[in-house]
């Protein structure tokens, strides 16, 4: 093909698109976009070295810069640096102050850590408005080497992945690809091959050097589709597509091989040109939001090439987009500009050669004469290289982290590698990662389209402290007071709440966790006032792997456990039809229309509702006595009789079926192939499991069958025993329908404390419904169905061979009670716990015969009384009876003795908590006030929880032993409603980040976890609770003084230098693997500064790494090494 040439209109601007051609408006519009979004700000970390022991100790230093030229940052002045353990628990957050962009701190290593990969993550609020992707996000080694595997095995073969030049390839233009390759744990794996086309002809080679990076040129011709022959070490060959080319469209590639331009080359075909001939192009060079670079020109030809000079960008990555004559992005491309602009620092001891614990003095200088004026500061590590083992090309400098990885998607291997080599090859590897690593900072779509997101979070100049003021219904109270104290740093504060009761206290500067003071009072000076203070907003912590993307977030607390193993049943549905199914040709059937699918969105089955292996409607069962007798017939064959029952979610056991009655069943799901049984691990039996939802469970049938009451008990066995005549006798009787009744709303009882939730209970009898009654006996014996009351009043179970029930009064558990103690008259409701499945969550914790939950008006909130029937109250009654049975026997009369109860505490508002049972519903609550200022949680808890023990680690243990899943050995551990791996401690949590743990030791509360937990759990929710702006901090009484515990900047320590004056004197041997860190120098009026330490007692090559910024943006590295004999 013949190639034309266009002459080239370049325009250069080196500030602003004033000049351009009014075709070119929306570029305009777009720049202005561009100049009027805030300044994005990045974060660097310096380290004192790459990895580290038990118990040693983080040493770093923060710089925060913003823009192209990296500039100390003045927008935050607070920092948030996270230490993460191996299973993406927090382990330690510290709060840094920030001035002029630079702080520094350290992070204390506990002795109890395990070995792994940990990450250390920095961030500011003004960052949150980008995502965790924009985090600074760093890998460290703790109790052995350096970090080797990032991403965890998710795959077995090679990830191959080809990435054509200006990303696309266009039939008849000659385009590089790109080729990288990734091993199962995440790490690039050099692969060769063959291209071939769909005639199987060979048109490329190719084969990768560096971390599995490599390119070849490729002409797609007009109709053929192309493939990659595979060959890795280790597998066997294997083919994979390329992606398809485009008959329209253009290829915008570059050379960056010149040390001092860079050329660019459009390039389309000749279909492209006759649809376009004539129209405008434009080409924008960028870098950290600021356009450095625009050309324009007129689409007569079918190549184009300009040169451009690195001199007019800024060291780091720029970004070459092609636009069509409308603003459409049709091509992008981007480059490493690398013009050595870093401060030219010079390194040197007075002498080559040491001695242990001989003094050291190190001359530091900025010896560029162009920026040794302008004020730098530094950061100085001085390690062991024989102690501290590190790979060079692995290593995250100041360099290669704010140019490279921090603009660029994904986890960059080695990123030092293109910093220390300066070969060309090195150069052609780095030019290699700009084709397959994806751009973050801008997206020109984004801009044209002008959808920005609206930033949520301002920059943090300072710590504050907000809130709302409310009444105890919640209400807020606009106007009023508040005071805030802080003994310790003697800070006292005022101010008034606004319209909507917020209130905010800014410029704080508290060290460490501050118990703050906050006293509120109405505008009236009313003090009924309950103090919400707001919880920090802290971002959940992402999964490692490719630590640098951005994650889909899923919001688990909304998730049920339908949701979450529907897709784990779908490939086990797929993989089992693939194993034993035959695939048959597609036959459709017209004319039926399929009946519409039963609503099971009540259902507590783990694949999701209605995804069973069999699924049976209570209407279908038909007549029967016991439940075994109805799926005799529906379920032939099938051993069901040996299944688990699992009512509501509750697992009652194996074999129990008949103690769940026919009439109270809304569906039965049936779980008995291998695939249906996995995600229920040994929690069930071998047999497999039948999932029973209760009417009461659905809450989705309208009409359902008359309650069980004992003529509908004749009635079943008068039908069962007709349809056995019929069946003996040959006859056919008449069926006898009986219609239900439509079933009432489901009454409403506030602070019900029934732990399946208000309402959820075999039978519920509201206090109208009892009428006119003597006692409680008296009005409950005429509407309860299978219970009846023994000679002094204590229910007993019709059905549980005449066991005793417990009475539960608001809360309260008393057993071998008297209905009568309660008084009818006070009283709201009464539920009805009498089944297995009923009883089952409570365990031994109520009478064998289950329970009637009474909730008296007083407690539900809403209707007063003249007493509260608490356990004061209750003993009263109970002697109070004794007395006037004892007078009437006696024939004395004795006068009323009044016994005040103890009001109940109230129980803390715990609404983000995970608790399965519902918040609260455990055997103990630990509030955030009642921890101990302790750097172990374990620590904190021990002493504190009754019936546990825990060892040096971390681990808890019952003191009574359970029977469950042998594999776990102690207590699990659930933060925010994520379970932790069994191996997990309760040092992995960061005990100043809690707000509340739910002990659950007992079968009652542990019932629901099944084998996940059968030790026991500690149900710990965070700080940070839930969604934005729900969560916050409130006192146990709205009496409008709240202690808040207060996150202030931590305090940092200073490095200890040991000054060996005279060597012999001090005996104690000195390993330390850090010899020497220095996070606050400050070069003087001449780029200089004198640094003085002691070297220790282990001999070898000791290593000195310096890194700074100057007050112009200007980054600085400098290596040095020196001999200790």
């Amino acid at each position: 093909m013949k190639t034309r040439t266009l002459l080239l209109i370049v325009i250069f601007i080196s500030a602003g698109v004033s000049c351009l051609a009014q075709d070119t408006a929306f570029l305009q519009n777009a720049f202005k976009r561009l100049e009027q979004q805030p300044a994005q700000e990045k974060v660097y970390l310096h380290l004192d070295k790459p990895n580290y022991g038990y118990g040693d100790t983080i040493w770093y230093k923060a710089y925060t810069v913003t823009g192209q030229k990296h500039r100390l940052s003045t927008l935050s002045g607070v920092l948030y640096v996270e230490l993460i353990s191996p299973a993406d628990s927090l382990i330690a957050r510290q709060t840094v102050p920030m001035v002029s962009g630079i702080g520094w701190s350290e992070i204390p290593l506990a002795h109890s850590l395990k070995q792994g990969i940990y990450r250390i993550r920095a961030y500011t609020r003004w960052m949150l408005n980008n995502g965790p992707g924009y985090f600074y996000d760093q890998c460290v080694r703790i109790g052995g080497l350096q970090p080797q595997i990032i991403k965890q095995a998710v795959q077995t073969r090679l990830d191959v992945q080809f990435f054509p030049e200006g990303g696309q390839m266009v039939y008849g233009v000659r385009s590089r690809v790109a080729i990288k390759a990734l091993g199962a744990n995440g790490l690039g794996q050099n692969i060769k091959g063959t291209i071939e086309d769909n005639t199987g002809n060979v048109v490329a080679d190719f084969e990768t050097h560096h971390l599995g990076m490599g390119e070849f040129a490729l002409t797609p011709a007009p109709g053929k589709s192309y493939r990659a022959k595979i060959d890795a070490p280790g597998e066997t060959t294997w083919m994979a597509e390329l992606p398809r080319a485009q008959e329209i469209g253009y290829v915008l590639a570059l050379n960056n091989s010149d040390a001092d331009s860079i050329y660019l080359r459009v390039a389309t075909n000749e279909t492209t040109l006759t649809r376009d001939k004539g129209r405008a192009f434009f080409i924008i060079g960028q870098n950290g939001g600021k356009v450095f670079y625009t050309t324009r020109g007129e689409l007569n030809g079918t190549a184009y090439a300009a040169k451009v000079e690195k001199s007019r960008f800024p060291d780091g990555i720029v970004q070459f987009t092609l636009f069509g004559q409308s603003g459409e992005p049709l091509a992008e491309r981007i480059a490493f500009v690398d013009n050595t602009n870093e401060m030219k620092l010079s390194v040197g001891t007075d002498k080559a050669d040491y001695k242990t614990r001989e003094k050291v003095q190190i001359a530091l200088g900025i010896t560029d004469s162009s920026v040794n004026t302008a004020r730098a500061s530094f950061s100085v590590a001085v390690i062991n290289e024989n102690s501290v083992q590190q790979d060079e090309n692995a290593e995250s400098t100041i360099l290669n982290n704010l140019l490279l990885t921090s603009e660029l998607k994904g986890y960059i291997e080695q990123p030092n590698y293109y910093f220390t080599n300066k070969s060309d090859q090195a150069r052609a590897d780095l030019d290699n990662l700009m084709l397959t690593q994806g751009y973050r900072r801008y997206e020109w779509k984004r801009v044209l389209d002008n959808k920005f997101e609206p930033l949520v979070y301002k920059p943090e100049t300072s710590l504050e402290l907000s809130g709302t003021l409310a009444t105890p219904a919640g209400k807020p109270i606009p106007h009023g007071s508040v005071t805030l104290a802080a003994t310790k740093e003697g800070i006292f504060r005022d101010t008034v709440a606004d319209d909507a009761g917020r209130f905010t206290f800014t410029g704080l500067y508290l060290t460490d966790t501050s118990t703050v003071v906050l006293r509120a009072r109405k505008a009236n000076k009313g003090s009924n006032v309950k103090i919400k203070a707001d919880v920090p907003d802290y971002p959940a912590i992402t999964p490692a792997g490719n630590i640098n993307e951005a994650p889909v977030i899923i919001d688990t607390s909304k998730q049920t456990p339908a949701a979450k193993q529907y897709i784990q049943y779908q490939q086990a549905q797929k993989t089992e039809s693939q194993k034993y199914g035959i695939s048959l040709k597609t036959v459709s059937i017209k004319g039926y229309k399929r009946p519409p699918k039963p609503d099971l969105t009540r259902s507590s089955n783990l694949h999701g509702g209605g995804n069973a292996d069999r699924v049976i409607m209570g209407k279908d069962l038909g007549y029967c006595i016991n439940l075994s007798d109805c799926l005799g017939d529906k379920l032939v064959g099938i051993g069901f009789r040996g299944m688990s029952v699992i009512v509501d979610g509750v697992n009652i056991g194996v074999g129990r079926i008949d103690d769940v009655s026919p009439n109270e069943i809304y569906s039965i799901e049936v779980l008995y192939r291998t695939f249906s049984k996995s995600v229920y691990g040994s929690s069930i039996s071998k047999a497999g499991a039948l999932i029973i939802t209760t009417k009461n469970g659905s809450e989705n049938e309208e009409t359902v069958k008359v309650p069980e009451t004992a003529a509908q008990l004749q009635y079943n066995q008068y039908a069962l025993a007709q349809r056995q005549d019929s069946m003996k006798y040959g006859k056919t009787l008449k069926t006898v329908t009986i219609t239900g009744l439509k079933r009432p709303q489901q009454p409403v009882i506030p602070n019900s404390s029934n732990l399946h939730g208000g309402g959820n209970a075999d039978q519920v009898i509201m206090a109208d419904d009892m009428g006119i009654a003597a006692n409680l006996e008296d009005g409950l014996r005429r509407k309860i169905f299978g219970v009846t009351f023994d000679a002094n009043g204590v229910p007993v179970n019709l059905r549980g061979n005449g066991a005793r029930m417990s009475v539960i009064v608001d809360g309260v558990t008393l057993t071998n009670t008297s209905i009568n103690d309660v008084n009818v008259l006070d009283v709201y409701s009464v539920e009805v716990l009498r089944t297995s499945a009923a009883r089952a969550i409570y365990g031994s914790s109520i009478d064998a015969g289950g329970a009637l939950v009474i909730t008296t008006k007083r407690g539900t909130g809403v209707t007063k009384t003249d007493a509260k029937q608490n356990i004061a109250q209750l003993q009263y009654n109970r002697y109070a009876v004794a007395q006037k049975r004892d007078s009437l026997k006696n024939g004395r009369t004795l006068k009323t003795v009044t016994i005040t109860g103890r009001k109940r505490p109230k129980q803390p508002e715990l609404i983000n908590s995970s608790n399965l049972n519902g918040p609260g519903h455990a055997n103990q609550v630990l509030m955030y006030d009642q921890l101990d200022n302790c750097i172990d949680l374990a620590d904190c808890l021990n002493g504190k929880v009754p019936g546990v023990t825990f060892d040096g680690a971390g681990n808890a243990k019952p003191m009574r032993s359970h029977s469950g899943n042998a594999q776990v050995k102690y207590m699990r551990v659930i933060v925010d409603g994520v379970m932790l791996d069994p191996e997990a401690t309760l040092n992995d949590v960061n005990a100043s980040d809690i707000y509340s743990i739910e002990v659950l030791r007992s079968s009652a509360y542990l019932a629901i976890y099944g084998s996940n937990a059968p030790l026991g759990a500690f149900v710990i929710t965070t700080k940070r609770g839930g969604e934005k702006g729900t969560a916050y901090f409130t006192q146990a009484q709205p009496n409008g003084i709240m202690n808040f515990p207060f996150t202030g900047f931590y305090k940092a320590k200073a490095f200890y230098m040991p000054k060996y004056q005279h060597p012999i004197g001090t005996k104690d041997l000195d390993n330390r693997t850090t010899v020497y860190w220095n996070p606050n120098i400050i070069t003087d009026k001449d780029g200089k500064a004198l640094l003085e330490f002691y070297n220790n007692d282990s001999k070898g090559s000791y290593r000195v790494v310096v890194e700074g910024i100057d007050e112009n943006g200007t980054l600085g590295r400098a290596v040095y090494h020196y001999k200790v004999e």
